[in-house]
């Protein structure tokens, strides 16, 4: 698979000026505690200031057709990281984009007109369990426990040479 962050979006091109742009878009929807397609449906990342600063730092600007949006330029995102580059969050945008592709999960984020809506009809369900692709595709049981917010996935090779600090908070 390759990423091409200034390819057409798949999404909803009318709204998101480029696949970058949408894929900083859907993962935020993604983490968003209040959208009503996710709110009771964790998603790991590291707890990690850097992960947090580098998905904040970049801002949405809306295009001069009033309709689309783009993210700003990595240029602009690196002065705000005192000339680092936005790395992570750019890695994390990418392999959560490639999920959406393998998981055919588009549809979850594809726009659609709330007038349609039957009031009595739930959002359709997220039909991925991570647990349940890490023990099929890895062979992976995890082991998830929950503790202040932050959900241990098990102690690996890592984290004994880090003292098992490492952990992943479900937002």
């Amino acid at each position: 698979m390759e990423f091409h962050p200034t390819a057409r979006s798949e999404v909803n091109h009318r709204r998101y000026a480029n696949l970058r742009c949408e894929s900083y878009a859907t993962l935020g929807r993604r983490l968003d505690p209040n959208d009503i397609q996710f709110k009771d449906q964790p998603f790991a990342l590291p707890i990690d200031d850097r992960v947090r600063r580098e998905l904040v730092v970049t801002e949405r600007k809306v295009s001069n057709d009033m309709i689309r949006f783009h993210i700003e330029p990595k240029e602009e995102v690196k002065k705000k990281l005192k000339g680092r580059s936005p790395e992570v969050a750019d890695s994390i945008t990418i392999l959560f984009w490639a999920l959406r592709e393998v998981h055919d999960l588009n549809r979850y984020f594809m726009e659609h007109d709330p007038s349609e809506d039957d009031a009595d009809t739930e959002p359709e369900e997220l039909d991925f369990d991570p647990e349940e692709y890490l023990r099929d595709e890895y062979g992976i049981e995890p082991d998830i426990t929950e503790s202040e917010g932050v959900f241990d996935l098990g102690e690996d090779d890592d984290d004994r040479e880090t003292g098992g600090e490492k952990g992943y908070t479900f937002l």
